[in-house]
């Protein structure tokens, strides 16, 4: 059976990639939350370098999540052209079974009609050797 996730697929290296990048903002989640904030005045202001790097891991995500999406909008482009090929063979099949259906009624009349003709040829010949007899 066909399945959509045999054609829309991630690179083995973008999930590892993707891991990674999750357990580095893992990590600066629980340092964040102890070293990289300056105090001013009882306010917590994320410092620039802890921004920065959040900032950097939100774009390779990103990144990341557009190369799947492309990679599975191209599964569903070639899904949608397999489709309207089956329709075309759905409609041909149709077409040619119309066809061949005609054609055996067809056939199946000009049999009747030979049996008919040929049972006709029949009995005037033995009616023939019945006269003369």
């Amino acid at each position: 059976m066909f399945s959509i996730w045999d054609h829309c697929h991630v690179d083995p290296t973008v999930v590892e990639e993707f891991e990674l990048l999750q357990s580095e903002l893992n990590g600066r989640t629980a340092r964040d939350n102890n070293q990289d904030t300056i105090t001013t005045n009882s306010i917590d202001i994320p410092s620039s370098s802890s921004f920065n790097e959040k900032f950097s891991v939100d774009n390779k995500i990103q990144s990341i999540l557009c190369d799947t999406n492309d990679s599975c909008q191209a599964a569903l482009e070639l899904l949608d052209s397999v489709l309207l090929i089956v329709q075309d063979v759905k409609s041909a099949y149709f077409d040619v079974t119309g066809r061949t259906n005609s054609l055996i009624q067809k056939c199946e009349d000009l049999l009747e009609q030979q049996v008919i003709y040929t049972f006709q040829i029949i009995s005037i010949v033995l009616h023939l050797f019945a006269s003369s007899a």
